[in-house]
């Protein structure tokens, strides 16, 4: 039995075959052969036209033409056979149904976008991985935006896919409530809400198979989105993984210099809290 893929390669190469048969044909000569015994000797007739019309004339000592026809009637047949196995193999292919990837993953139950593509496409791979836990209202990661379709007050206001991973480190309170994990966390939303800036925090996003939560996404005056990361000390581990993570940004329309800031602590764990306001103002353009 033949998969979607195999027919469908096997209806492409019918198809070529059927226009270079057709191309061949065009090349032959008219009329068709006709043959009959004349005692221990055959005759070539070249037949042309059909009923009253019909004209033979003899052809037995032009045996290129003889061989020319012969071909012809070969090719004619050898077209009738591509058409009907054309034909047959568009009638399977109209029954098939899509084995493309995403056609599968796209009528799976949404609660399968907690997880990888990879994972779900080829199974345990024997690594270990860490899944983005669901909240007790269900709400599934969203895909990565660069720009509002909705006024900000909206966007900021609705409930997101907010990170679970190490939630009983956010112990950190800013001045409208929001639960952070770091003192520099807690900073940095304190200038977000000292500008008025409208923002998501610690938000879990789909990227395509992977999963990441920028440390906030806020969202300027002309509708664009900016993401911004802080990164810790700066082991190399640490830069390791943020590269990785910038290369997947990239692939969804986010770079650093466009809508992509990034505020450092230094070697001890501290935060340059001027530079990093004058980093925010300089993106949101305040």
């Amino acid at each position: 039995m033949k998969t979607f893929a195999e027919l469908e390669s096997l209806l492409l190469m019918q198809q070529e075959k059927l226009r270079e048969v057709s191309r061949e044909l065009k090349k032959a000569p008219s009329g068709s052969l006709w043959m009959q015994m004349n005692g221990k000797y055959p005759v070539f007739l070249k037949v042309d036209g059909t009923g009253p019309e019909l004209v033979r004339k003899g052809i037995s000592r032009k045996p290129a033409l003889v061989s020319a026809l012969a071909h012809k009637a070969y090719t004619l047949e050898l077209q009738r056979r591509l058409e009907i196995n054309i034909r047959a193999i568009e009638e399977a292919l109209d029954g098939c149904v899509s084995l493309d990837q995403q056609d599968i993953l796209a009528v799976m139950p949404k609660s399968f976008g907690l997880l990888d593509e990879t994972s779900v496409i080829l199974g345990r791979d024997g690594r270990e991985r860490s899944w983005p836990k669901p909240v007790p209202d269900g709400i599934l990661p969203a895909a990565p935006q660069t720009y509002l379709n909705v006024p900000a007050e909206e966007w900021a206001s609705r409930p997101y896919k907010e990170n679970t991973k190490e939630r009983d480190r956010k112990i950190h309170v800013c001045s409208n409530g929001v639960l952070c994990r770091s003192k520099s966390e807690m900073a940095l939303l304190e200038i977000y809400n000292e500008l008025a800036i409208m923002y998501h925090y610690d938000e879990v996003l789909r990227f395509g198979d992977r999963y990441f939560s920028p440390d906030l996404i806020g969202a300027r005056s002309d509708g664009q989105l900016i993401y911004h990361e802080h990164l810790g000390p700066h082991d190399e581990s640490y830069r390791g993984s943020y590269r990785e993570r910038a290369a997947v940004y990239a692939r969804f329309g986010i770079f650093q210099g466009k809508n992509l800031i990034l505020t450092f602590d230094d070697e001890r764990g501290r935060l340059n809290l001027k530079l990093a306001r004058e980093i925010i103002k300089d993106a949101y353009r305040l």
